[in-house]
């Protein structure tokens, strides 16, 4: 998915669930959280083989999205002072969780246990930037 689609549906699942108990902060934690294991683009500038190779691997894999959902949660409770921890982790988690899953449904494959095994999964149904999935979204 892209950029824009992953901050609508990290935001819907906000919007419904943290929203509520953290205000508008927490919302912007949890769309913060749907949108960095992408921050795996950064292999782009070591070239596009190491781009092809290394983006939805290294920051969609669970250890991954662990210490991201993690980080941004501990900005979360010191930046914003946010509580309880363990619930904003919670969502933090599952809006990474959610970004593997949605970006699975595209042509390019993502490594979910990466670095353990390359075992790639991929449903290709959509087509890359397809902007009928953020009209859903939204």
């Amino acid at each position: 998915m892209t950029l824009p689609e992953h901050a609508v549906c990290s935001l819907m699942l906000a919007q419904f669930t943290v929203r509520p108990r953290y205000g508008w902060r927490g919302a912007a934690i949890v769309v913060l959280a749907g949108i960095v294991p992408d921050i795996d683009v950064v292999t782009k500038l070591a070239g596009d083989e190491h781009f092809w190779r290394l983006h939805h691997a290294l920051g969609h894999g669970l250890p991954s999205i662990i210490v991201l959902a993690l980080g941004v949660a501990v900005l979360g409770r010191f930046a914003f002072g946010l509580r309880p921890f363990g619930s904003l982790f919670g969502w933090c988690f599952l809006a990474a969780v959610v970004h593997v899953l949605t970006d699975s449904l595209y042509w390019f494959a993502v490594q979910p246990c990466w670095p353990f095994h390359d075992v790639p999964i991929k449903f290709n149904l959509l087509e890359y930037l397809d902007l009928l999935v953020l009209a859903v979204w939204l």
